[in-house]
């Protein structure tokens, strides 16, 4: 004989739901204050590590090198001249001197890890020994000191294609951030990106590139996908409800349904471990999966 519905305990749980309305909400209330109360920890990581697995091989790798090494994730400025003389110039050299000079003063770069053309020490073998003189104390004057710093980097094999293009038409300044700054990328890398708008660029590009620079940028861009994107998502939800229910109720009701049911999610994610809030991760492990970022308003991620 077939179970009437109350029977089914499908029909026995919404029978004890509405026979407690006010204590159901309540918890229900409590539920979604508890969770919203762990918002505030909900991380946002951009970092490179937050896309691989703590044991993946590569990471394990990447640590133990860093460790050893004293490695950190730079912010890289490429400075780009396409004219006959490359960055080899007056002009293009006192560029690269005021930038190493100007993001030393960037607040979360460390001052002592800064490495470009101005920083750096040419070595020249002598009768009594070695000679160790940098490139250039003072930005060229005229076009025949330039060449004469192009003629000496050009001559330390070390420096090219690691520092200075081999065709003399692009250099780096390679700036590491402070151990207490790696959390604020984004912050850094606005100031930077700040400090070139005021550069006196002549007919050069410059350029921010490196790991850390690449954090900074994820960082800004999420913020201004999600500031853009969820009132744009909940502008459309709000058009769909009202055609939908064409009453206020029938708009307001849906939309604090799905803010509740996100808070609760988000506040679970954050209170019961370190989590990230990201844009998109592929497990290293499986390449072969299909992964990528979604056009949604957020999109959450654990470890």
């Amino acid at each position: 004989m077939a179970k009437s519905y109350l029977e089914m305990r499908a029909g026995r749980f919404f029978q004890a739901v509405t026979a407690y309305p006010k204590t159901i909400l309540f918890l229900g209330i409590l539920l979604i204050l508890s969770g919203a109360a762990f918002l505030p920890q909900m991380l946002k990581d951009t970092t490179v590590e937050a896309f691989i697995p703590a044991d993946d091989p590569v990471r394990v790798y990447r640590d133990k090198a860093k460790d050893i090494f004293g490695l950190k994730d730079p912010m890289v400025i490429a400075v780009i001249n396409n004219g006959p003389n490359g960055v080899f110039n007056p002009h293009s050299l006192a560029l690269v001197s005021w930038l190493t000079e100007r993001i030393a003063e960037v607040p979360g770069i460390d001052p002592d890890r800064i490495t470009s053309l101005a920083t750096e020490n040419d070595i020249i073998g002598t009768e009594d020994g070695m000679l160790v003189e940098p490139f250039f104390e003072a930005p060229p004057a005229n076009q025949q000191e330039a060449e004469r710093i192009r003629a000496a980097v050009m001559g330390f094999d070390l420096y090219l294609g690691s520092l200075v293009a081999r065709d003399g038409r692009g250099t780096l300044i390679v700036a590491e951030l402070l151990e207490e700054a790696e959390g604020n990328a984004d912050i850094v890398y606005q100031k930077i990106r700040e400090m070139i708008e005021q550069a006196p660029v002549n007919n050069e590009e410059v350029h921010v590139a490196g790991e850390g620079a690449v954090t900074g940028y994820l960082a800004s861009y999420i913020d201004a996908d999600a500031q853009r994107l969820n009132p744009l998502a909940a502008l459309i939800i709000s058009i769909i409800l009202f055609f939908a229910y064409r009453t206020l109720r029938g708009i307001l009701l849906p939309i604090f349904m799905v803010l509740a049911t996100v808070a609760i999610a988000l506040g679970g994610m954050a209170g019961g471990r370190r989590s990230f809030l990201r844009d998109h991760q592929c497990p290293a492990d499986h390449p072969d999966r299909y992964c990528g970022g979604r056009r949604d308003t957020y999109h959450g991620g654990i470890l």
